[in-house]
């Protein structure tokens, strides 16, 4: 995304997605942006909710932005999440 509207509008549209994300969170779960990336920590979830909380949020996002954004979607278990934590603070 942030090479078409610059890095800095890359940024001001992921906090607005990271915003209406929130909107569809309960009060455990957490949003935050990475550059040009939202994420969204759903603890105590099993892939199959959080599907459904996935397509929930991006349907809010749809109803929110125009033109519609191009979103890829990913679920990570708690294990690759570990993984990745371990891998990264090393």
């Amino acid at each position: 995304m942030a090479n078409k509207i610059g890095q800095r509008g890359a940024v001001s549209v992921c906090e607005m997605l990271r915003d209406v994300a929130v909107q569809s969170l309960r009060e455990q779960d957490i949003a935050a942006t990475l550059g040009d990336t939202v994420l969204v920590c759903m603890p105590e979830t099993d892939e199959a909710a959080g599907k459904v909380a996935a397509d929930h949020i991006q349907r809010a996002i749809f109803a929110a932005v125009r033109p519609k954004l191009k979103m890829t979607v990913e679920i990570f278990s708690v294990p690759q999440i570990d993984q990745f934590l371990k891998t990264v603070w090393q």
